[in-house]
């Protein structure tokens, strides 16, 4: 008998052909990048995919395409220390870090504001990039966030049936692409350190994203979503997440698990065309 969709974990997609492809020096660290789709129009707001940790960029293509495709300008962008980007800072990684990379890279590339997709921690930098940056977002589609790190699920990694396949798979990536393939065991202890002790997001951060829809310079839509059947961050934890953000949406997706983008593709695609719509 088949396993449900949400117990397993499909191959890592490629990524399609990117028109732009390079890296850029930001805050000590080379940070590698992609521009799919149409080119940068400063006038329009491009689409950015973070991805979550210890894995790059890849984990992205089926949406990256479909967006893509869609007519838009995309960015994906490697976060430092993960994929096809260096870690140059003698310091922990933090979402603040990330956030503050992802900011300097618009700058770079000359880009007012976006729209951000995150997945998992690239979902909480998104939430960073909203307390740190508002003024470069347009929209964000948060999937898999927490804020507490208490709020994953104790022992998530026994009951998860692939779990082997997700740790080989992650290791084997990181030595395929990444600038120093030698250095995975301490990059993945630098992470996980990360995630161990944060975010610790308290009620006056979340204050700090604001939405407030009487004033057009700080509102965007933001969806805060998760999969039925996550498995890795406690259940409840989206919804409180939406529910301490004013005028946000909570999403859940059916039959899926924090692998969403992977487990069911068409439709998470259908949900990001909905919010890019909104």
């Amino acid at each position: 008998m088949s396993l449900p969709r949400s117990k397993t974990l499909p191959p890592t997609p490629t990524l399609p052909a990117a028109i732009v492809l390079d890296c850029v020096s930001i805050n000590n660290a080379e940070i590698w990048y992609a521009v799919y789709g149409t080119p940068l129009d400063p006038d329009k707001a491009p689409t950015v995919f973070l991805h979550g940790g210890k894995i790059s960029s890849r984990w992205w293509g089926h949406q990256i395409e479909y967006v893509a495709e869609a007519g838009h300008s995309v960015i994906a962008m490697d976060t430092r220390g993960h994929g096809r980007s260096t870690d140059g800072l003698q310091v922990a990684f933090s979402y603040d870090l990330f956030a503050d990379d992802v900011a300097s890279l618009l700058d770079h590339l000359q880009v007012p504001s976006a729209n951000f997709v995150g997945w998992s921690d690239g979902a909480n930098t998104c939430l960073a990039l909203a307390m740190r940056h508002k003024h470069k977002i347009k929209r964000i589609f948060a999937f898999g966030p927490n804020f507490q790190p208490d709020q994953a699920i104790p022992d998530a990694a026994k009951t998860v049936p692939f779990v082997s396949d997700l740790v080989n798979r992650m290791k084997e990536e990181y030595q395929l692409i990444s600038p120093t393939p030698e250095k995975f065991d301490s990059f993945k202890a630098k992470a996980i350190a990360m995630q161990a002790t944060s975010p610790t997001w308290t009620e006056e951060d979340f204050a700090r994203i604001g939405l407030n829809s009487t004033n057009r310079h700080h509102s965007f839509p933001l969806w805060i979503v998760t999969g039925d059947s996550e498995e890795l961050i406690q259940c409840w934890v989206a919804k409180r997440i939406s529910d301490k953000i004013q005028r946000s949406v909570y999403l859940v997706l059916p039959n899926v698990s924090h692998f969403a983008p992977l487990q069911d593709p068409e439709s998470f695609n259908n949900a990001l065309n909905q919010w890019l719509s909104c």
